[in-house]
């Protein structure tokens, strides 16, 4: 016997619970699910789908916050004369903040029926020479302008995305 439970289950009858009801009662809508009163009990139907969509919508318009934050900071923080002192303003022109998503996700979550697309966020430079920028060269040490805005960016996430579901409604 499971731990807690003072006696078995009982069998729960599948027909005449509630009298001779052969209809259901109109269901009540509660966020993105329905609640039916059936004659052998209730009935609860979750539309997945909805909520998958609702919470990509959040994280969409929240990470088109982000981006706006990390092409910020990119402009008037990371890329000072202090913290890069050979710099030019190709190099800080060429940001990219962009915001998109991608079908599919993780191997598991691909083959499953009705999978939707996931949301990113990608922060870069265009410059060919970004990559020496970021990791140094044999006589320069990196100055890590892409991982710093991720940084301040993954700072900010949580909040941000919890002001975006607060004004969709879903928190």
């Amino acid at each position: 016997m499971p731990r807690g439970r003072r006696s078995p289950p009982r069998a729960v009858p599948t027909e005449g619970l509630f009298g001779d009801q052969t209809q259901p009662s109109g269901g009540r809508r509660v966020g993105p699910a329905e609640v039916t009163i059936r004659p052998t009990g209730m009935q609860y139907t979750w539309e997945g789908q909805a909520v998958i969509q609702a919470f990509n919508d959040v994280l969409t318009r929240g990470f088109e916050q982000l981006a706006e934050f990390a092409q910020d900071y990119w402009n008037n923080e990371e890329w000072t004369p202090d913290r890069h002192p050979y710099m030019t303003r190709a190099e800080r022109d060429a940001g990219f903040f962009i915001v998109g998503s991608t079908p599919g996700g993780s191997p598991a979550v691909r083959g499953s029926a009705g999978a939707s697309s996931f949301v990113e966020l990608q922060i870069g430079s265009e410059v060919p020479h970004a990559i020496f920028e970021e990791y140094g060269t044999s006589i320069r040490p990196g100055h890590f302008p892409i991982r710093n805005t991720l940084d301040r960016v993954a700072y900010r996430f949580s909040d941000v995305i919890r002001a975006a579901a607060r004004e969709e409604g879903l928190v």
